[in-house]
């Protein structure tokens, strides 16, 4: 967690003026209640103290409570409602936690919990509280002690300000809280490029498009197309090649973006026990090997740094909620998930050294290149060794590295993205043609 920013940001809001309009029918506060902020022991709380996030919505579509948690683990940032999946412990925990962490209190405007309705302040998680219920935030430590627990209600008409009340207390203030910086979609707490890869780092992609045989395992190859592009060169070939055809580079254009702009709708853990419950199967290589394939096909793509992740596609996902066991429900009974149609995802990393920009070029002395080569000798002599082959195995090393650390963050979960991704992502082979000009 970026304590700078948090600092900074907390700083700025407990120095900063809040406004209210005073009420001649309301009460006022006592002083020792307006020196207070708003946390737990009305006291300020130090901003790295906070190592645990819950916010619970209401979902007007439902009229259900709707929760949403962070939680910093051994120095990790980890979402439990989503399989703890890693979470951005920058911005985000900063900007949350800075919108309800020591904000000064206001003043009193009621104590009637008959009232909570009227300011929207009821408790979400209580039963029946339904279009009074405000967003409720809880801050803890890292033991689970409570440093702020308080529900934010409407905004205060003609002001910047909104009506908050702690959880357990029936009072009613006004405080400058920020409810509009206390996000809870999944996508907003994630790392934004999946593949971390830049469009300039794109050397090579590959659209593989097959059918499984789920009973035999057998893989029945339907088409597949390859454009590459080198180091420093402006084209993209395409293969295969046919005659008045060229490369369609808004198609290409469209992928490579997509690529580099991949972003999660959900994560599910990568289980074998699931995979072919998502639409991927395990089946027979030519060589009698064994190779996991999609149900909708797949896609390579290979960095300049020689990183090649395998996408493979699977079926339609459902929904968190519907999509908690090994053994998922029936697609075409959640209706809502299906018009959506968002797609399993796994990916695989392998590392492969001919397109690693990153290896220096063999460099031998000038008697290595000069001597002659020996014809027909029965003896021939070893090949020279390059004197800079410290420095290739190094960067080769390194390589393998990044490889195995993107593999294994890759193989903890199965993805989920959206129709538009996948679309975008495995195009009809007859998307990246057009007439020659």
């Amino acid at each position: 967690m970026n304590k700078t920013a948090i600092g900074a940001l907390v700083l700025a809001t407990v120095t900063s003026l809040w406004t209210w309009m005073p009420e001649a029918e309301r009460e006022a506060a006592p002083k020792v209640e307006r020196e207070q902020v708003l946390t737990a022991s009305g006291s300020v709380v130090a901003p790295e103290k906070v190592a645990g996030i819950r916010v619970v919505s209401m979902d007007t579509a439902t009229n259900e409570a709707v929760p949403f948690e962070v939680k910093r683990v051994e120095g990790r940032w980890l979402i439990p409602s989503h399989f703890d999946y890693p979470a951005d412990g920058g911005t985000q925990v900063g900007e949350t936690a800075g919108a309800v962490l020591n904000i000064p209190m206001g003043p009193l405007v009621t104590s009637k919990k008959a009232e909570h309705s009227e300011y929207g302040v009821e408790d979400p998680v209580a039963q029946g509280s339904g279009d009074g219920a405000g967003k409720r935030v809880t801050l803890t430590d890292e033991g689970g002690a409570v440093l702020v627990d308080v529900i934010i209600g409407k905004q205060k008409s003609q002001t910047k300000v909104y009506f908050v009340r702690r959880a357990n207390e029936p009072q009613v203030y006004t405080a400058s809280v920020k409810p509009k910086n206390i996000k809870t979609n999944f996508e907003d707490w994630v790392e934004v490029s999946l593949l971390k890869v830049a469009t300039n780092e794109i050397r090579e992609a590959t659209v593989k498009n097959y059918s499984v045989n789920e009973e035999s395992g057998s893989v029945t190859k339907r088409s597949m197309v390859v454009f590459s592009k080198k180091k420093d060169e402006g084209a993209w070939t395409l293969l295969p090649t046919f005659p008045g055809k060229g490369v369609n580079i808004e198609t290409v254009d469209t992928f490579i973006k997509e690529a580099a702009q991949l972003t999660l709708v959900g994560v599910r853990p990568f289980d074998s026990d699931w995979l072919q419950e998502r639409g991927f199967y395990l089946g027979s290589t030519p060589t009698r090997g064994r190779q996991l394939y999609g149900n909708e096909g797949e896609v390579q793509i290979v960095s300049k740094y020689g990183l090649v992740y395998r996408l493979y596609f699977g079926e339609i996902a459902l929904g968190d909620d519907g999509d908690k066991k090994v053994k998922r429900p029936d697609v075409n009974s959640i209706t809502s998930n299906s018009a959506n149609h968002n797609r399993y995802m796994a990916i695989f990393v392998q590392y492969d050294p001919e397109f690693d920009e990153d290896i220096p070029a063999p460099e031998f002395s000038e008697e290595d290149v000069a001597a002659p080569k020996e014809k027909d000798s029965e003896d021939p002599k070893p090949p020279k060794v390059p004197k800079n082959q410290a420095e290739i195995a190094s960067a080769l090393k390194a390589g393998q590295a990044r490889a195995e650390k993107a593999q294994a963050r890759f193989q903890e979960f199965f993805y989920v993205v959206s129709n538009a991704s996948f679309e975008k992502l495995r195009p009809a082979r007859e998307a990246f043609y057009k007439s020659a000009e």
